[in-house]
């Protein structure tokens, strides 16, 4: 159940990362625009740094909560460790009682 879990976790953060890298798209793409305006005129440079600031806070909260969830993906990898050291241990222990 715990593998279920697991690759339910991984599936979930995948998706996750491709939603975040096609926002952080999104932000480079507006600046893209935005730079294009300012070089012909149509918009001041004051207002694109402007814009430009909002875009790299809102980028900063996504990469924020994907350091989260990689904080859970890597608790979860522990204790997968730890789970097949059990494992190993108890297999030991059984080969040994049987001797």
């Amino acid at each position: 159940m715990k593998w279920l879990k697991y690759g339910m976790i991984q599936v979930k953060q995948r998706e996750d990362e491709i939603q975040s890298l096609k926002m952080r798209l999104r932000f480079r793409e507006a600046g893209i625009k935005r730079l294009e305006a300012v070089a012909s005129e149509k918009i001041s440079a004051e207002t694109h740094l402007l814009k430009e600031k909002e875009e790299h806070l809102k980028e900063i909260e996504v990469l924020r909560a994907q350091v989260d969830r990689n904080n859970e993906a890597t608790r979860f990898a522990m204790e997968n460790l730890q789970l097949k050291e059990e494992i190993r241990r108890h297999v030991l222990l059984i080969q040994h009682k049987s001797f």
